[in-house]
């Protein structure tokens, strides 16, 4: 399956996800219904006379057990919901997680972050933050959140004390392919409904725990308020215990759950792994080492996330049908199938990882040699030298499925970054100030004037920050920056919600400042601002509401002629005509275009607006409109980097992460 499939599927295993709820559900209020009934036929039947089938047919009491059993579980999901409304962050720190900072010093923690970076930067995807788990010492690791837009990557202490790079590549090229599959959003929803099935089993403990501390005080009562008591206090135990063994109905259940969700799909993420990093002694390397030192969390909350980690976090069920992981050596076989099963230290060639790694592709630490830059540098200048050769077609299908080409991308954008804009990047006023450089530098005549006004609106402290981050951006490659922007994300996250209002308007007062938006400042503003405005007013992810092209056809029909615009001059309307009419041919039979209108009927107010009424499409219908628009850039055999930074920045507000060119494209 390609990227779009693997989103609309994994929306179908939630009605999958739904159905074994309700078979949960049914078998708790079935299994409570029958004691309750029982109880009762007991104390009401004729003294002598036995129970029938009859006595268990009691619509009342099945009515008022259904209804306060449904309204439990309903109670205890939609809080469970709630609660995780944060999504990876409420996760991570659940899990006893601490936040990387990213300009951390240790060297195990830059090679972590340098990773995590590389893989963000190849997937087309804002670099996630990393959070630590500082008290574990086995080796695993998982993804957490709703969309690309707001995960997080989360990794033991023991995996970054324990794996070499290569390994560590394979075990976060795993998580990204959960991240890039769809799976965050349904192991969210599965701790959430799964919440509400576990809650009667919860209720019932407490109940009987509150009624064993109660009983001694009632022991010391009067006689008579003694044996009073003492007969709620014995049927609140029981009620309690009856409730907590019934409610092991809802944890077998919830196991079944998690194993019909997510054994497969680790098959998956282990096979992804290995196409995206081109090395399957990587992740086989760090599933070997968790045979040896393990994989288990001690946080008492592990089981709750138990189905999202990358190796088996919780004490494996004695029945295999409910293990969430498939057996660690049938992983290890399905990529090496000469591996004898022997987890011994003796017998594997155990790499340790060394503080060299903490700089891209295992360079020497830093500072970077010029040499190192330049060659970098070069092959990120081929790259834009050479986009016309690049398909915009291939740029689709890559959506969801980076390659190790488009990872050779990252290493190299990364190595030509200098070492202070590096720093800069890491810091939350120095991102901020290198989107502000970002914008000044699409429009260089504006520089100076642009820079007094900030000094005198915004302080001096501000200004000369940004220009000095300007000169470090001046040399980089045109396609470098997009990039940059995605590596300021996670620090820009840091900054406070007023720093946050004030950054917004500084960047909105930027663009706007020559009454002239150019496309990369549109593309940098709408993207930006997207990811940190849904992470500061912690808004959900865009709903499914479009499942046809039809409906959505208006907003298309503007996208394609927005990217008609904006691949040919202004003057040459023929040329953009037959452009936009090769895009809409690809749509022919589903939905008809109107005639291209004049490039002013395409500006950025009304295609940020298609934007968003586009985001709520279906992913079948997210593809058919993404193959349109490179369509559209491929009518005249080539795609120059205004129209690769709009279809990057259509398919990122489509949820859709389109990474950069693969290195080996060109």
């Amino acid at each position: 399956m390609n990227f779009f499939q693997h989103q609309d599927a994994a929306r179908r295993k939630t009605g999958r996800l739904i159905l074994l709820f309700s078979l949960a559900v049914a078998a708790i209020v079935g299994a409570i219904y029958f004691i309750v009934v029982g109880i009762y036929a007991v104390n009401h039947a004729p003294a002598g006379t036995s129970l029938t089938a009859d006595d268990f047919v009691n619509p009342s009491i099945f009515g008022l057990t259904s209804l306060g059993v449904g309204l439990t579980i309903a109670a205890g999901s939609l809080y469970r919901i709630a609660t995780l409304s944060g999504g990876g962050k409420t996760i991570a720190e659940m899990l006893g997680g601490r936040l990387l900072d990213g300009r951390a010093t240790d060297w195990r923690e830059r090679r972590m972050l340098n990773v995590v970076e590389e893989m963000a930067i190849a997937s087309g995807m804002p670099v996630p933050p990393v959070y630590v788990m500082d008290r574990e010492t086995g080796i695993n690791a998982f993804a957490a959140g709703f969309t690309p837009a707001d995960a997080v990557i989360g990794v033991t202490r023991g995996t970054m004390e324990s794996l070499t790079r290569d390994e560590l590549q394979g075990v976060v090229a795993h998580e990204f392919s959960h991240i890039l599959h769809g799976d965050m959003r349904l192991n969210i929803r599965l701790m959430g409904v799964l919440h509400g099935i576990l809650l009667i089993s919860l209720i019932g403990y407490y109940l009987f725990r509150a009624a064993l501390e109660i009983r001694p005080s009632s022991s010391r009562s009067s006689s008579n308020k003694s044996d009073g008591g003492a007969a709620i206090v014995l049927f609140v135990i029981a009620v309690g215990l009856a409730l907590n063994v019934l409610g092991y109905i809802g944890v077998f259940f919830g196991h079944l759950i998690k194993s019909a969700v997510s054994r497969q799909r680790e098959y998956l993420a282990d096979a992804s792994a290995v196409q995206f990093t081109r090395n399957p002694e990587g992740i086989t390397g760090a599933l070997r080492k968790i045979g040896a030192i393990g994989s288990r969390f001690q946080n008492a909350n592990a089981e709750q996330a138990s189905h999202m980690y990358f190796g088996n976090g919780i004490a494996t069920s004695w029945l295999s049908l409910l293990a969430t992981h498939p057996p660690l050596v049938d992983r290890i076989k399905r990529l090496d199938p000469r591996f004898d099963g022997d987890f011994s230290r003796e017998r594997l060639s155990w790499p340790e990882p060394t503080e060299a790694e903490a700089t891209p592709g295992e360079r020497p630490d830093p500072p970077r040699s010029a040499a190192q830059r330049a060659a970098s540098a070069a092959v990120m200048g081929n790259l834009a030298a050479g986009m016309s050769s690049l398909s915009a077609e291939q740029a689709v299908a890559d959506v969801g499925h980076p390659t190790h080409g488009h990872l050779l991308f990252a290493a190299n954008f990364l190595r030509t970054l200098p070492d202070q804009l590096t720093e800069e990047v890491h810091d939350p006023i120095g991102a901020a100030c290198t989107v502000f450089a970002l914008l000044l530098h699409a429009d260089p005549s504006d520089d100076e004037p642009m820079l007094e006004q900030m000094r005198t609106h915004y302080g001096k402290t501000i200004a000369e920050r940004t220009a000095r981050i300007l000169e470090f951006v001046k040399p980089l490659s045109p396609y470098s920056r997009l990039p940059l922007a995605q590596l300021t994300m996670t620090a820009l996250r840091q900054l406070t919600p007023a720093q946050f209002d004030q950054f917004r308007r500084l960047a909105v007062q930027l663009v706007k400042a020559d009454r002239h938006v150019s496309l990369f400042e549109f593309c940098l503003q709408r993207m930006i601002l997207k990811h940190l405005s849904r992470h500061f007013a912690d808004a959900p992810p865009e709903p499914v509401l479009y499942k046809s092209l039809d409906a959505v056809a208006a907003p298309t029909a503007l996208l394609l002629g927005a990217l008609a615009h904006a691949g040919h001059p202004q003057q040459d309307q023929a040329a953009a005509t037959a452009a936009y009419r090769t895009g809409g041919n690809t749509l022919a039979g589903r939905i008809s275009l109107p005639p291209l209108g004049p490039a002013e009927a395409y500006g950025f107010g009304p295609l940020d607006e298609a934007l968003r009424h586009t985001a709520c499409s279906s992913g079948a219908v997210k593809q058919q409109i993404l193959e349109a628009c490179a369509a559209t850039i491929e009518h005249d055999g080539k795609m120059k980097i205004d129209e690769a930074e709009l279809l990057r920045t259509i398919a990122d507000a489509l949820d859709s992460p389109m990474p950069p060119p693969a290195v080996d494209a060109v």
